[in-house]
């Protein structure tokens, strides 16, 4: 992706601004800074502004605004003013306490912010909101940053200041879960160094992961500008900021080049618990990248094991997967088995210090899929679910049009995944374990259903259900004799409804057999256009007339590969790509954990509501669901 311009927010050098705002400008610029973010006019007129901007060559990455310049009146004096100078970018900086006191007048605030954010988008413009301490210190609980955020518009951006957020009680590891959590909405983003020992650090000094952060800011947070911001000083103001930009060029440059020597990274060491039918399929992947060495197997069928071991050219095996989680060499795991598998040998490996790739669907139940969750967070360590289709290039181009405001705001999403007849084993593929409950819990909800859900969710940055209702049938005849080999009690067909938070809504239909001709793909639906994933399509209304697009995605793989984002294009080509990707640091990794246990809430609460015969809160699903792990 494009790399992010570097910025100064010209509070760090107040009272020189103050003195002479000429001279400020122009040592700013001399630094090396292609920006300038304001905060105050120090009584300068908007045309005065833009000529020294402009003989300066500086641009201008935001502007510091009080909410009362966007309200009634003011706000038009305030476009007229920022578009004069060249600013697109609004951003709030702080808040009266009446507006943040409670959940509810944080609920009235994001209300507010998405009805300011609508009318600067019809002026071109963004709105954007910065922290300080007490966005990040809970109010019962619950973490005002993400009431906030998680009820606004996504047109309103996050400018995640990260020493105020780290100042505010949070650890750098979560100011980097804060940007996962919020892909694409850190258009504008602040600098600023922690230290719990030095509080006049500037940037390199302190406790904050930059290279992690600028590779977030770089492959998920749709970063523009890097703003740095100094406001405590062991040199003077304007020496700070240039020692700022001089420490911040250095980790920048540090990167670039632990890049040129290692395009592909280091070499990940991986262990495959499981060598069934899937497990063979993962193994198959990893031969293709580069990067990865396959250590060891491990599966309870061990003549199996040696088999595949000796075929791949596999060193090790192992019966027990615990003695597999023994061995140094192996950093990451593979998950490959069935589903009520997944939770206890995910969480072995987690808390055994592995990281964990893991099959799809995350678990049999979401208490169990919260558990896996739970343990990574708590372990340090990452987990990944296989979810295929967030890497299709339908998602990718789907998600570069909703990046850039061309679909608005997406109020309704369609999943849709049908097959004619392709029940597991009963249609002729795969084992018995697919379709009993006892080994896998669910039929096609769980297996393919996964895949069309989890991509709509990515698609929308993961909305959280509110309420769930749905139907599940199994109602083809089948060969009599494989449906009692099988013990087939799983369903073919599932239908659901869900409400979810932002006034977005739902509609589920999966059916691993239906006596219908395959429809139409999976869709989103916003107040500006509209996506079908497949075959892919955007559909938009332009000069008054109605436009069915059709994109041509094969020049559009090659332009990502080539021209767009040459360095890490196939970090995102399929799932184990990205996996390995991410283990040698070489990009972050996306939020799967995170949408596979929303898909499983989702899931579960439609087969509660067939058991149940009504709807469901996704609290109600969250306390009633219950572990279906099997013992190992």
């Amino acid at each position: 992706m494009a790399k992010p311009k570097i910025a100064l927010q010209l509070y760090s050098v107040r009272e020189d601004c103050a003195k002479d705002l000429r001279g400020t400008l122009k040592a700013v610029a001399e630094m090396g800074y292609e920006g300038v973010e304001l905060a105050g006019d120090y009584g300068y007129s908007a045309e005065e502004w833009r000529k020294l901007l402009d003989e300066f060559g500086l641009k201008v990455a935001g502007a510091h605004l009080g909410i009362d310049t966007l309200l009634g009146d003011n706000f038009a004096k305030t476009v007229e003013f920022q578009r004069t100078i060249g600013n697109i970018n609004l951003v709030v900086p702080s808040l009266p306490q009446e507006m943040t006191c409670c959940k509810e007048a944080w609920l009235e605030t994001a209300k507010l912010f998405s009805e300011i954010a609508q009318k600067a988008k019809a002026e071109g413009m963004r709105l954007g909101y910065h922290n300080h301490m007490i966005e990040f210190q809970p109010i019962n609980g619950e973490i005002p940053w993400d009431i906030f955020f998680q009820n606004t518009s996504p047109d309103v951006f996050m400018q995640l200041d990260t020493g105020n957020a780290m100042h505010g009680g949070i650890s750098a590891e979560e100011v980097l879960n804060i940007m996962k959590r919020y892909p694409g909405r850190q258009i504008t983003v602040h600098l600023k160094e922690y230290s719990a020992t030095n509080d006049k650090a500037i940037i390199g000094e302190g406790d904050m992961k930059w290279k992690e952060f600028l590779t977030l800011c770089e492959t998920t947070g749709n970063t523009e500008w890097l703003i740095i911001e100094q406001e405590s000083y062991a040199h003077p103001p304007l020496e700070c900021a240039r020692l700022c930009f001089l420490n911040l060029k250095k980790i920048m440059e540090e990167m670039e080049e632990r890049e040129r020597k290692s395009p592909k990274g280091d070499k990940v060491k991986v262990g495959i618990i499981g060598v069934g039918q899937i497990g063979k399929h993962h193994i198959e992947n990893y031969k293709k990248i580069e990067g990865v060495e396959i250590v060891a197997v491990a599966d309870i069928n061990e003549e199996e094991a040696k088999r595949v071991a000796s075929l791949y050219g596999i060193p090790y095996v192992y019966k027990n997967f615990r003695d597999l989680l023994k061995h140094e060499e192996i950093e990451a795991v593979d998950v490959c088995l069935h589903n009520n598998f997944h939770m206890p040998v995910t969480v072995e490996a987690l808390k055994a210090g592995k990281n964990v790739y893991c099959e799809k669907p995350m678990a049999g139940s979401y208490h169990d899929a919260l558990l896996m969750y739970e343990t990574a967070k708590a372990t340090g360590k990452m987990l990944s679910i296989q979810i295929s289709t967030i890497f299709s290039r339908e998602a990718k181009a789907a998600k570069q049009i909703i990046k850039a405001g061309l679909v608005g705001d997406i109020y309704h999403a369609r999943s849709v995944g049908m097959r004619r007849r392709g029940r597991p084993f009963v249609d002729g593929y795969g084992s018995p374990s697919f379709v009993q409950k006892s080994q896998a819990r669910g039929g096609a909800l769980y297996d393919t259903g996964v895949y069309q859900i989890c991509r709509l969710l990515f698609l929308m940055g993961n909305p959280q259900p509110l309420r769930i209702s749905g139907k599940i049938y199994q109602e083809l005849p089948m060969d009599e004799k494989r449906r009692e080999i099988s013990k087939y009690d799983v369903e073919e067909f599932a239908a659901g409804f869900v409400n979810m938070e932002n006034d977005i809504s739902m509609d589920i239909i999966e059916a691993w057999a239906v006596n219908y001709s395959p429809s139409e793909g999976s869709a989103v639906f916003g107040n500006l256009g509209g996506i079908r994933l497949e075959p892919f399509a955007f559909f938009t209304n332009l000069a008054d007339l109605e436009m069915d697009i059709t994109v041509n995605l094969d020049s559009a793989v090659w332009r990502w590969h080539t021209v767009s984002y040459p360095d890490v294009a196939d970090a995102y080509d399929s799932p184990q790509q990205h996996w390995v990707a991410a283990l040698q640091g070489r990009v972050p990794l996306l939020p799967t954990a995170e949408i596979a246990l929303t898909s499983m809430l989702i899931s579960e609460g439609i087969y509660l509501s067939s058991q149940l015969q009504r709807e469901l809160t996704a609290e109600e699903v969250k306390k009633m669901s219950q572990s279906t792990a099997l013992p190992v």
